[in-house]
């Protein structure tokens, strides 16, 4: 195997040196074959990770080795692992996967969506399959949670509020700039008033800040 993955590395070095000298057409079909390359590496490193670990016992699933020997950030390790693991009830998703017709991106919203709804529900709606398919990894992401949202039973979306509730937690630090940055998670009702709050201070303080430059102009001048 690793003899394939070393031809296919001279393949793009290869590839690489002649990507001023391709007719614009040919360029564009390569960008659809990018696509395809992409979430098959991905699937390939993750299915490598995934083995090593479970006959070394590590008990992560591989996430360790993605992000430690593969380079992917502790997140997107932990995602695509999980992901691999979950798409064993989703055929049609894992296929795509394999085919390169679907991002590990979007795979992963996939199997999130699996957990909200039911293995049964992903795998019966076409519609939504193919959106994995075509949509970029932003707007799908979006799409799949409407989707769950309108494919939940009340006991879900009761369930969901819930681990929302439960879940919430909100971190401030400070940027390599001097910015203050934060991030936090919420359910839906203490998230629409910590939203209307912060709105309404921005506006507070955008105002004042107007106010000081105005103040601050010399007679004669404008903003």
């Amino acid at each position: 195997m690793f003899s394939h993955v070393q031809q296919a590395l001279d393949c793009l070095t290869a590839a690489l040196d002649g990507v001023e000298a391709a007719p614009t057409g040919e360029l564009r079909r390569t960008l659809g074959l990018a696509k395809s390359l992409r979430s098959r590496v991905e699937l390939l490193e993750t299915r490598a990770a995934s083995a090593v670990a479970r006959r070394e016992c590590h008990g992560d699933g591989g996430a360790g080795l993605l992000n430690q020997v593969g380079g992917r950030s502790r997140a997107d390790a932990a995602r695509n692992a999980r992901t691999e693991a979950e798409l064993a009830e989703l055929p049609v998703a894992r296929s795509g996967l394999a085919e390169g017709e679907i991002s590990f991106a979007n795979a992963a919203k996939l199997a999130q969506t699996v957990r909200k709804t039911s293995p049964d529900a992903v795998q019966a709606d076409a519609d939504l399959v193919q959106m994995a398919k075509t949509l970029p990894p932003d707007e799908f992401a979006q799409a799949a949670q409407r989707w769950a949202i309108q494919h939940q039973s009340a006991e879900d979306l009761a369930a969901q509020h819930r681990r929302n509730r439960r879940n919430r937690h909100l971190r401030f630090w400070n940027g390599e700039d001097g910015s203050v940055q934060m991030r936090g998670s919420f359910d839906a009702e203490m998230g629409a008033r910590i939203q209307e709050r912060l709105r309404r201070q921005a506006e507070l303080l955008r105002q004042a800040d107007r106010r000081r430059q105005t103040h601050s102009q010399p007679p004669g001048t404008s903003l």
